[in-house]
């Protein structure tokens, strides 16, 4: 082993489970080096004095602190103040779900609980809230990041997530204090959530110099965390100029699930948002997708693309771009990629309205203009057309983007490396997660694990 290259090593650690490293980093002192790399690259927090206490931990630890490039924290919110018992019931008899009846102790998704244990459960609910609430209320967060962040030299990923947006609860091998209580979302949580721990994690990274951070994701983000002054958002996101990936999927629902479309509308006409963006100039991907639903239907675009995206500025690394819930015309988007022609290499577009332009001109053009290797574009809105007048996709050949070739694109039987658009939502992330850890298969529960 030791006659490896340390490259191969790397690699070979990468691919253990924690348990398995542990014993990887017994045989010698050049493997314990390496396998600390690969032990904790990610660290899952809430807003729980417990799960602070365990942040210091770690970065208090010699070895760990230095090899974390990933902080993720959960922006999940449970409504204060707490519910009544009886409105505990009464959830519960409307969501009995097999996960929910098994954190309660039943073995069936219908298995009758004892009023004991049930009352016990509650208790352990109020408990919860009643801890979020004063680590939020007396920024407690805020005060234990700030202190850890100049401890993690390594970092270079910060995610605000919400329930499922970034980290699947089906792939977490810890539960946190509110997973381990209860998870009735209706009821018990805040649905707009998340904007007070995405200001956490940015204030702290603002005083943290050591940090070298290339990586944001937000989601799910209410807009009103984007209501504030232009100057107030540039000393927000001003220690990210040198962002390099950036991924924001932000709600325009309202309070009681009515949109705020206005509203909404007068703040990214401040420019705010779009001011934000250009001062990253350093960008290599560009996530943004706006949602806007009422009672699971969606309104349509609502996002002006040169409220979100000055158009005549350009980044000058940019290859990977994803834009969800925007309305523009033809020329306004072609403008946006004809400055990027030369670095892009992947387009996914959902849930785009041209107004009043066709679509029949536009993708001829990204074709024969734009060197794409993924594209994706669903969802889409447009002039009303008669169907003859569309264009057939076979007139945009078969290939769809320069340099593609159907039976290169065909893989075998098995084959799970692409990584390409057209996931089952019909809008992929078409980038592997550099910082992503992937989930054991036999599902142990180490205390060193990397996935919360």
């Amino acid at each position: 082993m030791d006659k490896l290259p340390s490259e191969i090593v790397h690699i070979i650690a990468s691919l253990l489970d924690v348990r398995s490293l542990c014993h990887f980093r017994l045989v010698s002192k050049s493997l314990a080096a390496i396998g600390a790399a690969h032990l904790l690259p990610e660290v899952t927090f809430e807003a729980h004095e417990q799960e602070l206490e365990r942040l210091r931990a770690i970065s208090e630890h010699p070895v760990l602190a230095r090899h974390v490039r990933s902080l993720l924290y959960f922006g999940v919110c449970l409504r204060h103040p707490p519910g009544s018992f009886r409105e505990f019931a009464r959830e519960y008899r409307s969501q009995r779900t097999i996960g929910y009846a098994t954190q309660m102790g039943c073995e069936r998704a219908h298995a009758n609980i004892s009023r004991a244990r049930f009352e016990e459960g509650y208790r352990k609910y109020v408990a919860v809230v009643e801890n979020q609430y004063r680590v939020l209320a007396d920024r407690a967060d805020v005060a234990v990041l700030r202190e850890v962040l100049p401890r993690f030299t390594g970092l270079r990923q910060l995610t605000m997530s919400d329930v499922e947006k970034f980290h699947p609860q089906r792939l977490r091998r810890r539960k946190t204090p509110s997973e381990a209580t209860v998870n009735m979302a209706d009821l018990l949580s805040d649905r707009l959530n998340g904007d007070r721990q995405l200001e956490a994690l940015l204030l702290a990274n603002n005083e943290s110099a050591k940090c070298e951070i290339e990586s944001l994701r937000a989601g799910l983000l209410h807009w009103k965390f984007f209501d504030r002054s232009p100057v107030e958002l540039k000393q927000l996101f001003g220690s990210l100029s040198k962002l390099k990936r950036l991924e924001l999927i932000v709600s325009i629902e309202g309070q009681g699930g009515t949109p705020d479309i206005s509203q909404f509308e007068d703040m990214m006409a401040k420019g705010g948002v779009r001011d934000a963006l250009s001062s990253m100039a350093d960008l290599e991907t560009l996530v943004v997708n706006f949602t806007c639903y009422v009672k699971q239907e969606f309104l349509g675009p609502k996002v002006v693309l040169n409220h979100l995206i000055q158009l005549r500025y350009r980044w000058r690394n940019l290859q990977h771009l994803v834009l969800a819930g925007v309305n523009c015309s033809r020329q306004e988007l072609m403008n946006v990629l004809q400055l990027h022609k030369d670095t892009l290499q992947g387009l996914c577009l959902q849930d785009t309205d041209l107004k009043s332009t066709s679509w029949r001109e536009l993708l001829p053009w990204i074709r024969k203009n734009m060197n794409l290797f993924d594209v994706c574009i669903s969802a889409i809105e447009a002039r009303l057309e008669e169907f003859q007048n569309w264009v057939d996709l076979e007139d945009l050949g078969s290939d769809g983007v320069d340099g593609y070739d159907e039976e290169e694109e065909e893989q075998e039987d098995g084959d799970d490396d692409y990584h390409g658009f057209g996931n089952e939502d019909g809008f992929g992330y078409f980038l592997e997660d550099d910082y992503e850890v992937e989930d054991d298969e036999d599902g142990d529960d180490d205390n060193g694990s990397s996935v919360g």
